[in-house]
């Protein structure tokens, strides 16, 4: 297959949080990544530039392509305890009923965070070959992500990760049954402004305690969940996100040579 011109124009490099701000707004989640471990991007290629800094050195402004990184991955240290992840292991790496196990987990695994093209250079495999070429360099024996939109971009796998379906979520179960015993429905959910307007509908009383509910349920997302419960467009906007689109858990185990 002929690669896309845009694809020779890019290199990798190591980089830092600089570059995941520069492109944060592009995400779905513009947050705190967590932890941070390592961070790579693509930057674009000008070797016909005099004094071109060295590779990984480029100050990241946002004033055009010459300093701007167009595409950038961020791994994480590991959650401390995930289902799946016990489930794939054996239970191996559960820290809570083993807490001695965390630097085995702080060792062996890191997460992927955060993963973003910028719009100018989607379509052409920038974001599958830049997963597929920094699981190596992450530098652990796995890596592991809970991708949104990995059931209808399974870009991840085909960066060599492994799919498994995470089990449904029982408060997302929960929260959607109690969304239909008031008459919203699922199709209601997927749209910020159609779920708003299903919920100013209501009669106050059932209004208020639905919003209550539904705030308890962000809580569950730390502090940004707590904070965008407080901005009824944000909490919206969210909301429809996580009850519409199921997470999908992704694996990549590092082949050693025998």
């Amino acid at each position: 297959m002929r690669q896309c011109s845009l694809v020779r124009q890019v290199e990798l490099v190591q980089s830092d949080l600089r570059a995941w701000r520069a492109l944060s707004m592009y995400h779905y989640r513009p947050g705190s990544p967590g932890a941070v471990s390592k961070v790579f991007a693509w930057q674009v290629v000008e070797r016909s530039l005099p004094g071109r800094r060295k590779q990984g050195q480029g100050r990241f402004t946002a004033l055009g392509w010459r300093c701007t990184p167009v595409g950038v991955i961020v791994y994480v240290m590991p959650t401390l305890n995930s289902r799946m992840r016990n489930a794939l292991t054996g239970g191996r790496y559960n820290t809570s009923n083993a807490p001695e196990r965390i630097a085995s987990l702080n060792r062996d695994f890191r997460r992927i965070a955060r993963v973003v093209i910028h719009p100018a250079w989607r379509g052409v495999g920038l974001g599958r070959e830049l997963v597929r070429q920094t699981l190596p360099l992450a530098g652990t024996r796995y890596v592991e992500a809970a991708a949104a939109m990995g059931a209808v971009h399974p870009f991840l796998e085909q960066a060599d990760m492994t799919r498994y379906d995470l089990p449904d979520d029982p408060r997302r179960v929960k929260l959607l049954n109690e969304l239909g015993q008031v008459g919203v429905k699922c199709e209601d959910c997927t749209s910020p402004t159609r779920l708003t307007e299903r919920l100013e509908g209501l009669a106050a009383g059932e209004q208020q305690a639905l919003l209550q509910r539904i705030r308890g349920y962000l809580t569950r997302y730390g502090k940004h969940g707590r904070k965008i419960a407080d901005d009824p467009a944000k909490m919206m906007a969210y909301l429809t996100r996580h009850l519409t689109v199921r997470p999908v858990y992704y694996l990549w185990q590092r082949k050693y040579e025998t």
